[in-house]
């Protein structure tokens, strides 16, 4: 979420968070490395992001209305296909699957921008004044280099609205294990 120049901007300590609990989760990314081609980072990608964020998600929110969810493209026959398609065919944005819904659906629908799946953070934030919580967590512990802090939280600004989320889950996260 953060990139490095923000993390030296924001964190004003270096040390880990002394507190009733200890252990800070981490991925071992090291098992994975080093990455040598975009086959590497593609199995990365299914192994730790697909795998452990995004199904997971799905199948809980799905779980939770009473719902089965599918994953038709994970068909394991279909994912083997795809990992031994030359590098070349596999890096271009989803050009099989264009190419098999061009025969089906109109041009514009296929060659229409991204458009992403966002959460509103923002507005869950605002609505309970949770701006506010991010700074007084901050004044208990000084983690945050408070300026830097307030011009994130304070923007509100939509370019903002992962940062702002991370330290809002953040700063509960301390509150409950370490406060």
């Amino acid at each position: 979420v953060f990139f490095q120049t923000q993390i030296d901007k924001i964190l004003k300590t270096k040390g880990k968070i002394k507190g009733k609990k200890s252990g800070i989760f981490e991925v071992d990314y090291e098992r994975f490395l080093p990455f040598n081609n975009s086959f590497d980072f593609t199995y990365f990608d299914i192994k730790v992001w697909l795998a452990e964020v995004l199904l997971m998600k799905l199948d809980k929110m799905f779980m939770a209305h009473s719902i089965e969810a599918r994953s038709p493209f994970l068909d394991k026959e279909l994912v083997e296909f795809i990992f031994n398609l030359p590098e070349n065919i596999r890096g271009r944005k989803k050009s099989l699957i264009k190419k098999v819904a061009s025969k089906y659906l109109p041009t514009e629908i296929i060659n229409r921008r991204k458009k992403g799946f966002a959460y509103p953070f923002l507005e869950w934030l605002k609505e309970e004044n949770e701006f506010s919580y991010i700074l007084t967590i901050n004044q208990k512990t000084k983690i945050f280099n408070e300026n830097y802090l307030k011009e994130i939280v304070k923007s509100g600004h939509k370019r903002y609205k992962q940062h702002i989320w991370t330290l809002y889950l953040f700063s509960r996260w301390v509150e409950k294990n370490y406060l």
